[in-house]
């Protein structure tokens, strides 16, 4: 009788056992089972063992399994791109908006510096604030009908160039070589739009319309004096012409050519009446 009470208190405390086991597990799950997306790199965060895994290589995409202390944070290190609009002053003290296309990705190998350094956030706290800050800078040293037309793509390259260049040690170039320690690889800067004060993009508009009508008037004026110097070679070349045929023309050369002309025409099938000449070797022909 003991004995089966003793088994039958076993058993209910094993089926308690595993029941609460099964409910930490249930509670503890999405703490201790991670999955890393396509696309995408894992980071360490040991609670007990000094904190952000500085040393081993970032976790790769699939399923990882954690203590529930610690934390494994995915990165996004595909292509990503943000768009921002930033207010702006030109060299000639004009208020602009300026849009632009940042196109980065976060590098792999630099993971754990990124995490410990700035966080999940960085696009917020490092890229705006910095692709702001050269942009405007950039900009300043330009005049806003530069900016509006000719110049985009070199102030582009200028910003690009200064947002990789050594002073800015979290931006890196789009190769390893260019800022090799810098946990953020920066593709691209584009900007795509500029708002001129209403005033101003008239007056550009018109200006560059005029140059249009310039340009036009340009090639009008280019294509009479070619078509001058066509008529000029044409008449040079006439004049040689009849320079070299008029002396060898004779007057039975004429007759003969004539001759020949209506010989065609009158074996045309239309009816006609053909008359040469008015002297002694005129004929007709019907």
């Amino acid at each position: 009788m003991n004995v089966q009470r003793t088994i039958r208190q076993l058993s209910t405390g094993l089926i308690f056992l595993i029941l609460l086991t099964l409910f930490v597990v249930f509670m503890l799950w999405r703490h201790m089972v991670i999955t890393v997306p396509a696309g995408h790199a894992g980071v360490m965060w040991w609670r007990f063992f000094g904190g952000t895994d500085m040393v081993s290589p970032v976790r790769d995409e699939g399923l990882h399994l954690i203590f529930p202390w610690d934390q494994l944070i995915v990165y996004d290190t595909r292509l990503q791109e943000f768009t921002e609009e930033f207010g702006v002053v030109s060299n000639d003290g004009l208020n602009l908006r300026v849009t632009a296309s940042v196109r980065w990705r976060a590098r792999r190998n630099q993971l754990g510096a990124l995490h410990r350094s700035i966080g999940p956030d960085y696009v917020r706290l490092l890229l705006i604030p910095e692709v702001g800050s050269i942009l405007r800078e950039t900009i300043s040293r330009s005049r806003a009908e530069d900016l509006y037309a000719k110049d985009r793509h070199a102030i582009q390259d200028t910003i690009y160039r200064t947002l990789v260049s050594s002073r800015t040690s979290n931006i890196g170039g789009a190769t390893e070589e260019q800022g090799p320690l810098a946990p953020i690889s920066l593709t691209d800067v584009l900007i795509s739009e500029v708002k001129l004060p209403e005033t101003l993009r008239a007056a550009v508009e018109r200006k560059f319309a005029q140059a249009e009508y310039v340009e036009e008037y340009r090639f009008k004026v280019q294509s009479e004096i070619l078509e001058s110097q066509r008529k000029e070679v044409e008449a040079n070349g006439i004049r040689r012409f009849q320079e070299i045929v008029t002396p060898t023309i004779s007057d039975a050369y004429l007759r003969w050519t004539g001759i020949e002309a209506t010989l065609k025409l009158a074996q045309s099938p239309n009816s006609k009446v053909v008359m040469v000449g008015n002297g002694p070797g005129a004929f007709r022909s019907s």
